[in-house]
């Protein structure tokens, strides 16, 4: 080796061996962060695995058990049924609660930091016993309720609870549904039946009328009250509540209108209903008479409020002044039809349109306008806001 390839070897020998020491390096931390990242993915895995058992792990991958078996055709001499009633079961262990106060029924836990949705009956105080069903026991303080749908949102202290998940399916007459609750205080009670109607309405102890109704043909006891209504992939369709229900027939709000309450709920503790602020007036056979309405069916306007959201969107009020009973009507207006596309005929048509809308929501009305038919949207008030300067 003469001394210009020496030169050259003493210039290469050392980068050589740093790439070979870099390499190493890269290697070696490669089986660090590989080994790391198992170990992690596997602490995850387990952790699933005890909160929410096989169902979690399987919901990692998007499939449910029921849906697993089916798609690779295991247990196929199994009872179906069978099977899908055991996964709705366990699932729903995890996010059902007991509820104790001066009465008992069952919660649903809504979101990971402990917000707790049941029939408002079941707490009708501040405070309950919120009991878990690995025997886990929490002081939840209620945060909102509405009595006329008879719904209450609690508060568990603390977090990361395992929670329901809503479904975003219609539910539809002959599906199979299940509940767990805990019937004349007897823990953990799973209840399986049948959608029987829907849209139906229920009158309550305090006078009023709980409008849109799932009605069940399921055995719906004291004690089940608060629970959710399930599909058979473990979601919440409705809220069960054993006050509507007799020995045989069951029924439960629907998960749509929960969903349009519990936002205003939670963020303000009460559900304000909205109004139009206008007066409607039913027809009956003299209004039909003297205004000439003769066959004619809908809600009368009898008057708008100036300057309010309904007189804004076109509709408009009568301009005949004439006495009615001991009060006094103008004749002449628009002849409201339907709103949101309920038919109204009556004040009680009028309140079950409106019974899940709050104050800031656009309904569409359709009226009747000197015998062609006409289409408005309007924003709904809260009840304070309409003052009538007569």
């Amino acid at each position: 080796m003469d001394k210009k390839q020496k030169r050259i070897f003493l210039i290469l020998f050392p980068l050589i061996l740093i790439l070979l020491i870099l390499l190493i390096l890269h290697s070696l931390t490669s089986r660090i962060e590989r080994s790391r990242v198992r170990s992690d993915a596997l602490e995850y895995i387990r952790a699933i695995k005890e909160s929410e058992g096989d169902e979690g792990i399987l919901s990692l991958f998007g499939y449910s058990l029921p849906t697993i078996e089916d798609e690779l055709g295991i247990g196929k001499g199994d009872d179906k049924d069978e099977t899908e009633r055991r996964f709705v079961y366990r699932k729903a262990l995890s996010f059902t609660v007991k509820i104790t106060s001066q009465t008992s029924g069952a919660g649903i836990v809504i979101s990971p930091d402990g917000v707790v949705l049941t029939a408002s009956h079941v707490v009708p105080g501040k405070s309950a016993v919120i009991e878990f069903s690995d025997g886990r026991k929490f002081d939840g303080n209620v945060i909102a309720r509405d009595e006329k749908s008879d719904v209450a949102l609690l508060k568990v202290p603390g977090g990361d609870f395992a929670f329901a998940e809503f479904s975003s399916d219609e539910v539809f007459v002959g599906e199979t549904v299940y509940s767990l609750g805990h019937p004349y205080s007897n823990y953990w009670s799973f209840e399986s039946g049948m959608v029987s109607g829907l849209e139906r309405s229920v009158r309550m102890e305090n006078g009023g009328t709980i409008p849109s109704l799932i009605q069940l043909d399921m055995a719906l006891y004291p004690g089940n009250s608060g629970g959710a209504l399930l599909d058979g992939n473990a979601r919440v369709v409705g809220l069960v509540n054993s006050n509507f229900s007799s020995s045989s027939i069951g029924f439960s709000l629907p998960v749509d209108k929960l969903r349009a309450m519990i936002p205003s709920l939670y963020s303000d503790g009460v559900f304000e209903r909205a109004y139009i602020d206008a007066v409607l007036i039913p027809l009956d056979e003299n209004i039909r008479e003297y205004g000439k309405m003769k066959g004619e069916s809908g809600l009368l306007v009898s008057e708008v409020l100036s300057g309010g959201n309904a007189e804004k969107s076109g509709l408009r009020g009568g301009d005949e002044r004439v006495k009615y009973g001991q009060s006094v009507i103008f004749l002449g207006g628009d002849l409201v039809l339907s709103v949101d596309g309920v038919a109204v005929s009556s004040q009680a048509d009028l309140e079950r349109a409106l019974f899940y809308h709050k104050k800031g929501d656009e309904v569409v009305l359709e009226a009747k306008r000197n015998g062609r038919i006409v289409t408005m949207n309007i924003e709904l008030v809260g009840e304070g806001d309409v003052v009538w300067q007569r």
